[in-house]
């Protein structure tokens, strides 16, 4: 399964110094246990159980520092980035990295449909979280995508996997994000406009 849509993603929703941060993320240690999986001198953690198996990101994606799969067929990704700064903009939210990365799946993934869309709360950082379905070539894929936007940082969080297992890589995908921490992350609330309840989004059934 390709993944080409979301590497153009990061390139859309973030900042040009991209590549910059992506090339000291490899320098970065990362300690692994089969059941715990810790990045050191990130800005996360994240656990997994045995039946997942730790993967190089970089062929799946070039801006993503951990990738996980099970079965060879359902995959788990975690591309965090750098927000752009700019003089007297705003940062853009969680719910703007989901709007604009919505937005070019459905120009770049055939058939393209979203069942579930909506807040979510992990570590006390307000996210949001898209479930949905397109065609990519021949296969009919499942997507579950997150997006945080913490501190200085935005995160887009894709697993993925054939659509006829996409019960299990929806409850696959929530065991994962219950156990998401941003240690080093005010807990501080987020930004009234991640739970934007006039925008029609319904709420996903996310932990």
């Amino acid at each position: 399964m390709k993944l080409g849509v979301f590497t153009l993603l990061l390139g859309l929703l973030l900042s040009t110094g991209c590549r910059n941060e992506a090339a000291k993320k490899e320098k970065s240690k990362e300690a692994a246990t089969q059941q715990q999986i810790v990045h050191k001198g990130e800005s996360y953690t994240v656990a997994l159980d045995p039946s997942w198996t730790v993967e190089d990101p970089k062929p799946l994606n070039s801006y993503a520092d951990f990738a996980a799969s099970k079965d060879e067929v359902l995959f788990f990704l975690i591309i965090p980035q750098p927000l752009p700064a700019l003089p007297d903009v705003p940062a853009p939210t969680a719910l703007d990295l989901k709007r604009a990365s919505v937005h070019v799946m459905e120009q770049e993934i055939d058939k393209f449909e979203v069942e579930l869309q909506g807040p979510v709360n992990v570590d006390g950082q307000l996210g949001q979280t898209v479930v949905a379905h397109g065609h990519v070539e021949k296969d009919h894929i499942k997507y579950v995508t997150t997006y945080f936007a913490v501190g200085k940082n935005g995160y887009q969080i894709v697993a993925w996997g054939p659509f006829s297992r996409g019960d299990e890589l929806l409850k696959e995908a929530d065991k994962i994000l219950a156990t998401l921490k941003f240690p080093n992350a005010s807990k501080e609330k987020s930004k009234p406009a991640d739970a934007d309840a006039g925008s029609g989004e319904t709420d996903a059934s996310t932990k």
